[in-house]
């Protein structure tokens, strides 16, 4: 058995491992989860881990298993004794002095966790100790450069203090408020003295010849560190407190306009420094420790404006703008922006050596583009002075489009080097654009628009009208002329109206699209965006032709005068064009063939999956679009969605490991696509059936159902549903009848899609139900017994009664017996647990299986006993017990009268359980009913007297006067399929609809006499306890007719 002496051994055995030995990890870390087992190890690992003369590998993962432990499972008492906590929390203080990088992250992690949980009702004093070491080494340090223990005692405990300040402010309690406004008030005063001491040696200490000094450095990453353990404490009072008393006010005021000051030093510093860098050509000296000063200097910068200036805004963008001193922050930012719009390219990228860097350009104008509302002339109370000059906006737009939106030379070697790669960054959504600065200048110049309207359009029609009158004579017009066409494509919809786009596209774009240049494959690339733009952000028909005209001739065009990613683009504007409310199938028809043709030809000429889906998701909506249009050119899709998925996949059918799950994606892709070709057939679907099935088989094996199940299933229920018909499984012809098994076998197994899966089993049960339960009812009886307890338990049931309305009666009942299911059913309704409406459905269920045949329906529950070791006698009346007792449950008239046949069916038998009920809560039952009906052949004749053609509803039911249209619940979604017709179809032979309730009862009721012995049998044994004005209701009733 491991004890705590083995410890060392197993940690060492592990490092070894990871070091020289891969094979043997797994068994080595194997055995050092045993020893972690022992009471203590955790503690007396986080022991040996503060052991410098241990091994650094060994300490590291020591502290490493300690820190998940504690992340895991530090309130554990098995794991972690009360003994063991004080110990781990005090050794946390000890690895202020630890070199390991490494190692000090993992105590940082476990201060912070333990801290989230145990301050301060535990843990009370780690702030107070922190702080005191803080502030002791840190005055060493400040007095003396020459103690590097000082130094390294303060970064780390500034590090842990961070991350204790981290984890216990994003608890979100009552309690926590109070703790982090005494903590700010405590921590304040000291850390900002502290911050401006560092600042202050770093600004006159830091210069081009002293950037290689690692000593330096460290006066800035200590700076750092502090301004971001204040800003930790100033966030949480921003977001939390909403009231705040004058004081803390004062508070959040002052650290806010300090905070602006720090920026412009911190950034005009930083601007000095590099620019003296470059003037003096020394980069090329730069060392490591100089590369790490200017990134910890544009690190703090970042930090400032993102994790506390926008932070404060995301959070309350009306209480930021009001703030002292914003608008001289948001102006400071912008002006950043402008300076760095008339620099070199290289002094604006995101490496640490540029004077703006990118993504502090992003940040800045994100800053100034959530607070143009501030400065809106749109502004309820907006003074003059309030508003940005005209002069002001024109040049910011000017400065925007012709600055930040042109392609860079990183973004042309990609298009020309991975143009696939190039469409991937340009379409990439999420965030992503907030840290680019081309995307994000695109999104700065949508809210000018929005915001100052009347300035920015005509500046931008301006641009239209000089992009359309300028020839492509070089890569900076066609660079410049694409970054226009950017600008009017982001604003399409505040363009419509002094924009001729159709005049545009004939006179202009038509001849673009046709140059033989090679230069302007930039602008067509950006013409067929901007086509997407405006048609997807106006929603408008396309007027004539000459839209698709552009997209097909792009789509097709392999001439040296354009390439791979105008030819996505295009498909990707096709995608967004015929996806629009406007879109005229008509219009479109002459062009849809040349489309798919080069929709086609691009799905298989792209090399990576991620361009494939793209191209096959624009082919998906191209065909929903036109809908049966694309029948005639079904084959070349087929065959192109057989190699493609063939081309994907294994030899077993599962998919090739892509980057990001992006293979995964694709034949999601590709099973929408097959669906929207199906859909699009409909009755002519079946010549697809080649390879739906395939499809929907490999996309179910173990490995590919986690990811594309639902898309398999939803193609499946769509070839269910357009099929025409339903033939016998036949050798070596694919068929949908040979997929039943699988579809058994999911019922089974994928408790989460069942709804599907059981709408599945419906369509093939209204294709072909006989054949189904024939070939398959053992097992689908068994699988409907195990999936009744589901939460899906009314669909089973749905799908149960569609079973006995359609298949040939004698099919089912072998196998319905034989599987229990028929049993669970009676048990459900007996033992009455079930919610009651749920239990109702089951009468009425049972009330179709008499309706095809009572007898069956008597030997079921006979053949039960005899399995189950029951009585028969008792299950019959606690059947009849609760069909009587459910009655009042049903609301709806149409399952009411189902009910009332279903027992007069079974009256039919004569069975004397059933006839010992006749005279009470049979008869009662029936005149409930025929109350019902007779107020709707009241209705009825009021309807003719009104003019109503009586011949138009031979059986007028008051629940059907809203038109005779079955319930959505019943459709289930087949509207525009084959299958509805086949719904309809069942719906209206119901014999609910087309037998007449008397009519019905009278027939069994001669039945029930002749079965239980004649009239006088009746009359003395089953109707002599009968009310006598019941029975003569009922004789009056059964003599109306109705």
């Amino acid at each position: 058995m491991a004890t705590l002496q083995d410890l060392y051994p197993a940690l060492s055995a592990v490092a070894e491992a990871l070091r020289s030995q891969p094979t043997q990890i797994k068994a080595m870390e194997a055995q050092l989860d045993q020893v972690l087992k022992v009471p203590h190890a955790y503690n007396a690992a986080q022991e040996l881990a503060s052991q410098k003369s241990i091994p650094e590998e060994v300490r590291q993962l020591a502290l490493s298993r300690v820190k998940n432990m504690v992340v895991q499972s530090w309130r554990s008492k098995t794991i972690f004794s009360d003994e063991d906590r004080e110990q781990i929390k005090a050794r946390v203080m000890q690895f202020l002095d630890e070199p390991n990088n490494a190692i000090s992250y993992h105590n940082e992690t476990i201060a912070g966790k333990i801290a989230r949980q145990d301050f301060p009702r535990t843990w009370p004093n780690i702030i107070t100790d922190l702080a005191k070491v803080i502030q002791e080494s840190a005055q060493k340090r400040l007095s003396n450069d020459n103690d590097p223990t000082a130094t390294l005692v303060t970064r780390r405990a500034l590090q842990v203090l961070g991350a204790v300040l981290d984890e216990y402010s994003s608890k979100v309690l009552a309690t926590t408020t109070p703790v982090m406004i005494q903590l700010t008030g405590t921590l304040l005063n000291p850390l900002s003295t502290l911050y401006g001491q560092f600042s202050a040696r770093y600004f006159s200490r830091l210069n081009p010849g002293t950037v290689n000094d690692p000593d330096v450095g460290y006066d800035v990453e200590i700076a750092q560190l502090l301004f971001r353990s204040i800003t930790r404490l100033m966030i949480y009072v921003w977001n939390r407190v909403k009231q705040l008393s004058p004081q803390e006010d004062q508070i959040v005021s002052e650290f806010f306009q300090n905070s602006v000051t720090q920026l412009q030093s911190v950034f005009n510093f930083r601007v000095e420094l590099i620019m003296a860098l470059h003037s003096s050509q020394q980069f090329s000296s730069l060392n490591a420790h100089g590369e790490h000063t200017l990134k910890l200097l544009k690190d703090h910068i970042q930090f400032v404006v993102d994790d506390y200036f926008r932070a404060m805004q995301k959070q309350a963008v009306s209480r930021f703008i009001t703030m002292p001193r914003c608008t001289e922050l948001v102006r400071y930012s912008w002006d950043q922006v402008v300076k760095a719009m008339n620099s070199p390219a290289e002094l604006r990228t995101n490496e640490a050596t540029a004077a703006y860097p990118s993504h502090f350009l992003c940040s800045a104008m994100l800053l100034f583009r959530e607070s143009l509302a501030m400065w809106s002339p749109n502004r309820q109370n907006a003074s003059e002075g309030d508003i940005l000059p005209s002069d002001f906006v024109e040049g910011a737009v000017q400065q925007l489009v012709q600055t930040f939106l042109p392609l860079s030379d990183a973004s042309l070697e990609l298009w020309s080097e991975d143009p696939e790669g190039f469409i991937e960054e340009e379409e990439k959504g999420g965030d992503a654009w907030e840290i680019d600065p081309r995307p994000c200048a695109e999104r700065v110049l949508i809210t000018f628009a929005a915001k100052y309207t009347d300035i920015v359009i005509p500046v931008l029609k301006a641009m239209f009208d000089a992009v359309t009158t300028t020839a492509t004579t070089d890569l900076a017009t066609a660079k410049q002329k694409e970054a226009y066409y950017a600008a009017i494509g982001r604003c399409a919809h505040r363009l419509k109206d002094v924009i001729d786009f159709d005049q545009w596209l004939t006179q202009v774009v038509v001849k673009e699209v046709s140059s033989t240049d090679p230069l302007d494959r930039v602008v067509k690339r950006r013409v067929a965006w901007v086509i997407a733009k405006w048609y997807s952000d106006k929603q408008l028909p396309a007027s004539d032709g000459t839209v698709w005209e552009v997209l097909r001739y792009l789509v097709q065009d392999q001439g040296e005068a354009s390439d791979l990613v105008v030819r996505l683009t295009a498909a990707i504007a096709v995608g967004e064009c015929v996806d629009t409310l406007g879109f005229n199938a008509d219009v479109f028809q002459p062009h849809l063939p040349f489309v798919i043709e080069g929709l086609v030809q691009l799905a298989s000429s792209c090399d990576t999956y991620e361009s494939k889906t793209r191209v096959i998701n624009a082919l998906g909506r191209v065909i929903e679009c036109v809908g049966q249009k694309v029948v005639p050119l079904v084959g070349p899709i087929q065959q192109v969605v057989a190699s493609l998925w063939q081309a994907s996949s294994t030899a077993d059918g599962s998919a090739t490991v892509g980057s990001d799950g992006a293979v995964w994606l694709f034949r999601a892709a590709m099973l929408v696509l097959a669906k929207a070709l199906v859909t699009a057939s409909r009755e002519q679907s079946e010549s697809l059936i080649p390879i739906v099935v395939p499809l929907i088989r490999q996309s179910l094996t173990p490995e590919s159902k986690l990811h594309l199940d639902q898309d398999a299933l939803d193609l499946w229920l769509a070839a269910m549903r357009n099929a025409a018909s339903l033939p016998a499984p036949h050798p070596g012809v694919l068929s949908l009848s040979e997929l039943i098994p699988e579809l058994v076998q999911q019922m089974h197994d994928n408790i989460d899609l069942l709804g599907t899966l059981l709408q599945i089993l419906e369509s093939y049960l209204l294709l072909n139900a006989t054949m189904v339960v024939q070939l398959h009812g053992p097992a689908l009886f068994d699988v409907m017994k195990k999936i009744l307890s589901s939460f899906n338990v009314r669909d089973v049931l749905a799908a149960s009664e569609l079973i006995f309305r359609l298949a040939d009666p004698t099919s089912w009942p072998e196998s319905l017996h034989n599987s229990a299911y028929f049993w669970d059913l009676l048990k459900n309704v007996i033992e009455d647990k079930l919610n009651a409406s749920v239990l109702s459905e089951h009468i009425c269920l049972f009330s179709r299986i008499a309706l095809q045949d009572p007898n069956v329906f008597n030997q079921l529950i006979t053949a039960g006993a005899t399995a189950h070791q029951a009585q028969e006698g008792p299950l019959f009346e606690g059947l009849l017990d609760q069909w009587w007792n459910k009655f009042d449950v049903i609301a709806e008239s149409r399952l009411r009268k189902l009910t009332g046949m279903g027992i007069a069916a079974l009256v039919s038998t004569g069975r004397h359980e059933i006839m010992d009920r006749l005279s009470t809560e049979i008869l009662n039952m029936w005149m409930d009913i025929h109350g019902e009906l007779k107020e709707s052949q009241v209705a009825m004749d009021e309807w003719i007297k009104g003019g109503s053609n009586p011949d138009e509803e031979p059986l007028h039911l008051h629940w059907e006067r809203g038109g005779n249209t079955p319930p959505d619940t019943f459709m289930r979604g087949s509207e525009d399929t084959p299958e509805e017709a086949r719904r309809k179809q069942v719906w209206e032979n119901d014999p609910i609809r087309k037998v007449k309730f008397t009519t019905f009862v009278a027939e069994k009721m001669q039945q029930g006499t002749v079965a239980c012995g004649g009239q006088e049998v009746l009359q003395t044994k089953y109707l002599k306890h009968a009310e006598p004005a019941l029975l003569q209701q009922l004789e009056v009733a059964l003599a109306s007719g109705l």
